[in-house]
C-alpha cells in the first residue's frame, strides 16, 4: 500500500471503511506484475 500515493492510500482505507472489507490486492495496470498486495491472503494469521 506504501507504493501507492497519499490520495490513493486514503480512498483505499475509505472503500474498507465503508464497505467493511478488506482489500487484499489493487490492480494498477492490465498485467499481473501491475498488482500491488496490499495483504497476503495466503499466509494471514
Amino acid at each position: 500500500l506504501d507504493e501507492l500515493p497519499e490520495n490513493a492510500r486514503k480512498y483505499v482505507l475509505k472503500l474498507e471503511e465503508i464497505s467493511g472489507c478488506r482489500i487484499s490486492a489493487i490492480g494498477v495496470g492490465p498485467d499481473r506484475d501491475q498488482t500491488i498486495v496490499v495483504r497476503d491472503l495466503i499466509n494471514e494469521d
